[in-house]
């Protein structure tokens, strides 16, 4: 098959991450993989992807503004006479300017995989008017998690035959073979209690209640951030206010998250909402208990086997990490079931989902 990935920009975040793993194992299963990209700002995830050979990148620019409707005529012009059997679109706007320029490809299919279970559209009347006129355009919506597709049901009035579930996933080898680095390493002292979080600083991710928790924590703990995004500087002013700067560090974008998740003692995702975080994922594979938010997208994915405590509630946080603090045998019980948990969110098997769906639509 040829496939066309189609997606705003190559940030370091859940949705790119998916994109650059599916291409490459496209790739090994003998299909023509390329990539269109909104906008080509430098990142590392593109960096990788022009490593890759035999993915060719198309660009709108390299400074394009990615919700200027002028991307419609650039991405018709991009793409026309292309022949791509499927075009994949990730994330919001890029799904809106792909359906408005469907003109131009007309023969190849268009499927849009829907990452997170909210956004600044759902509950918008106006924006639901739109979507409604948006989403039919799509031969396919792929949702990442049974809680995705629920809310996406409940947003638009598309025929759920056009809506099925394909479970995110994630390398589990690479997680399981990577070895910890030494605390010292990334500036914690030796015995130190790593709390890890991996994701981006923006609103969602509620870094802000694990500082709060480590309050109440005792002083061999600390937080330790991956990841970059606005609000990073409101937390480190937090953390600062709150006398903490010495226990929280911030590590910005890191290549080795498998190593800083072998090197955490305990992992935590203090998000808000997800779609099906691969963070999440990450840390049930990690080997180490996973404390996550009981908020839409990591219930179903946390739920009976990591441990879920209550929205924007630092005690009850800090309460569940003491508790695995202190013993032994509860720790040890909640690692086990999310390790076991992990095996349902393997990549090859989400590929294999992904292609096999590309040839149904195709069949169509």
């Amino acid at each position: 098959m040829r496939i066309l990935q189609l997606i705003n920009g190559m940030s370091t975040a859940g949705a790119e991450i998916l994109l650059v793993e599916t291409s490459k194992r496209y790739l090994e299963r003998g299909h023509q993989v390329d990539v269109c990209l909104l906008s080509s700002y430098d990142a590392p995830l593109l960096r990788e992807l022009r490593a890759t050979e035999g993915i060719e990148i198309l660009s709108l620019g390299e400074k394009q503004n990615i919700y200027s409707p002028v991307c419609v005529l650039k991405l018709a012009r991009c793409l026309k006479g292309t022949k791509y059997d499927i075009i994949h679109v990730h994330l919001f706007p890029s799904f809106y300017w792909a359906a408005l320029a469907k003109y131009a490809f007309r023969g190849s299919k268009l499927i849009y995989t829907e990452h997170n279970t909210n956004n600044r559209r759902m509950g918008n009347a106006l924006y639901r008017w739109v979507d409604n006129r948006i989403y039919p355009r799509y031969d396919c919506h792929i949702a990442i998690s049974d809680t995705v597709r629920e809310r996406l049901d409940a947003h638009i009035n598309t025929r759920r035959n056009k809506v099925v579930t394909i479970y995110n996933g994630i390398d589990l080898d690479a997680i399981r073979s990577a070895e910890p680095l030494k605390k010292t390493e990334i500036g914690l002292p030796e015995n130190a209690k790593m709390l890890l979080q991996v994701s981006a600083f923006r609103p969602q991710k509620n870094q802000e209640t694990l500082i709060r928790a480590l309050v109440h924590l005792d002083p061999e703990f600390h937080v330790v951030f991956a990841g970059m995004g606005e609000l990073i500087d409101f937390n480190k002013e937090l953390a600062a206010s709150l006398g903490l700067s010495d226990r929280v560090h911030f590590l910005g974008i890191r290549p080795d998250v498998p190593r800083l998740l072998k090197t955490a003692d305990i992992v935590v995702l203090s998000s808000h909402y997800e779609g099906l975080s691969l963070s999440s994922v990450e840390a049930l594979a990690s080997g180490k208990p996973f404390v996550a938010t009981d908020a839409p997208g990591l219930s179903e994915v946390v739920g009976g086997a990591g441990i879920l405590v209550p929205d924007n509630d630092p005690d009850a946080l800090a309460a569940e990490i003491r508790k695995l603090d202190e013993d032994p045998q509860h720790y040890d019980a909640v690692k086990k079931r999310c390790q076991q948990r992990a095996e349902k969110y393997d990549i090859n098997t989400m590929v294999d989902r992904y292609l096999d769906l590309y040839r149904q639509v195709l069949g169509n």
